[in-house]
């Protein structure tokens, strides 16, 4: 008589599913543990922050340039500034008055009027020109634009540094021009050197241009 075996496929085997059960498990764990490193990732940055906020910092100078002051902030605390110089006037001259107040209240001193803001990463002061305060704040530059003999200058080109926006000076060598805050002029004129000047706390400003001897010295006057 031949007898005729079949197997079962339906038995759950307890190996497999013990198999599986491990498996997700070692899942979970893992997923904890991504989760751990962010949050302690998080966690760091936010102390980072609170240690920035936290440091104070007593600094006292009076008429010194916003280069001086942010050599000095960066010897007492280890912080420097990042930024494109064409967006800062390191040359203004500022005071600053701080006794054990916190860092930020210190780079606000430093930075006043000049239409910045700035984020701290690590160990640099990132500062960036505050797009609608350029926008939409501007000044009325008016002024005088003469010789070296203090002759007016009639014709000569103003222009904010950087664009097209301008203006040319009347009979009287007199010009006017809307600028916006922290922008500097560039004064041109043929036969004269150019001349940049910053209009940060300004309103009023004459300019002297200087006769440009090597271009003159090149002119070939030919008489027939």
């Amino acid at each position: 008589m031949q007898m005729i075996w079949m197997r079962n496929t339906n038995v759950i085997n307890p190996l497999k599913g013990h198999h599986q059960s491990q498996v997700k498990l070692l899942k979970i764990k893992l997923f904890m543990k991504v989760v751990k490193k962010v949050i302690y990732v998080a966690m760091a940055s936010f102390c980072l922050n609170l240690t920035v906020s936290s440091q104070n910092i007593t600094l006292k100078m009076s008429n010194i340039t916003v280069k001086q002051a942010m050599d000095e902030l960066k010897s007492r605390s280890g912080y420097s500034f990042v930024f494109s110089s064409a967006d800062v006037d390191t040359g203004k001259k500022i005071s600053v008055s701080s006794e054990n107040q916190s860092i930020n209240a210190v780079i606000e001193q430093i930075l006043r009027g000049q239409g910045l803001t700035y984020e701290i990463q690590g160990k640099n002061i990132i500062l960036k020109k505050d797009i609608l305060t350029s926008v939409d704040k501007k000044t009325k530059i008016t002024g005088i634009v003469k010789d070296q003999y203090g002759e007016p200058i009639i014709g000569a080109n103003v222009v904010v540094k950087g664009t097209t926006v301008g203006t040319i000076t009347d009979i009287d060598g007199n010009y006017t021009l809307d600028v916006p805050s922290g922008a500097s002029l560039q004064v041109s004129y043929i036969g004269y050197l150019t001349q940049d000047v910053v209009t940060a706390g300004k309103n009023n400003i004459d300019i002297n241009l200087i006769e440009d001897t090597q271009k003159l010295e090149e002119v070939v006057v030919v008489g027939y």
